[in-house]
């Protein structure tokens, strides 16, 4: 049975999009022990390596310009992080872009899906040609965004291109205070006549999380349970929360 797509798509930049698509690898990863490889797909500013803590090997050269020009995609343009979860990072390539064929993007990506159950896509922040081809091959598309009037406007044009490709699709709202100027989750759902399946408290963990190298499902055992949840609506996997017992015990495998 093929795996399956997932991207990860935010029409406006600092919403925490690559924290959710690193996050849900890592749990799939870890915690369900799915075979899961994270692609980055910003040419502009990739971040995966850094939100992984990879980018403190040097010698993890691979990227996603070199898997994109093999016939198929080889073990070498790989890295492994400790939770299990692969990667395959890109480097700053402001001509990349212009590059990517999206019918070689599909067949890539087919080839992966037979090796691994969940192929997870974190595209560069906009609505630009990469992030129209990650949602048009994407077997689903988590779209983000946070609770205020600009980033909610902007995540319409990615509901609406979700829509005209067909394209199975959830909104999740990050880094929510509760503060009175925020906009609710029903008029969240009111303005993009969309579901929102997740709602994630803005924490200060998880934003040190990404100085540290760290996964935020690390950081905040809140967070990992917010993506937990998030994870079931995506793939089914069904999710417990750990007891205080287990937590005390992943603090010292850490």
């Amino acid at each position: 049975m093929a795996g399956k797509v997932i991207g990860i798509v935010s029409p406006k930049g600092g919403v925490g999009k690559t924290t959710v698509a690193s996050s849900l690898g890592v749990l799939l990863a870890k915690e369900h022990e799915k075979p899961t490889i994270l692609v980055d797909m910003n040419y502009h500013t990739p971040n995966v390596f850094h939100y992984l803590g990879l980018d403190r090997h040097p010698e993890l050269t691979t990227n996603l310009n070199k898997m994109l020009k093999l016939s198929s995609p080889h073990l070498s343009t790989f890295c492994s992080h400790s939770s299990g979860l692969h990667v395959v990072p890109t480097s700053i390539d402001f001509h990349g872009e212009k590059n990517i064929s999206t019918d070689r993007l599909r067949r890539n990506l087919n080839n992966l899906k037979q090796r691994y159950d969940y192929v997870i896509l974190d595209s560069p922040p906009g609505i630009g040609k990469t992030v129209k081809q990650v949602i048009g091959v994407s077997d689903d598309v988590v779209v983000v965004t946070t609770p205020d009037t600009p980033s909610v406007i902007s995540t319409v044009s990615a509901i609406r291109l979700a829509k005209a490709l067909n394209t199975n699709h959830h909104v999740i709202i990050n880094k929510a205070t509760g503060h009175k100027y925020e906009l609710r989750k029903g008029e969240v759902e009111k303005m993009l006549n969309a579901s929102v399946i997740g709602e994630i408290p803005f924490e200060f963990n998880v934003m040190s999380s990404a100085f540290k190298g760290m996964p935020a499902t690390y950081s905040s055992n809140g967070f990992k349970n917010h993506m937990g949840r998030i994870s079931e609506h995506v793939t089914g996997e069904i999710y417990s929360e750990e007891t205080f017992f287990e937590r005390l015990t992943n603090l010292f495998r850490l």
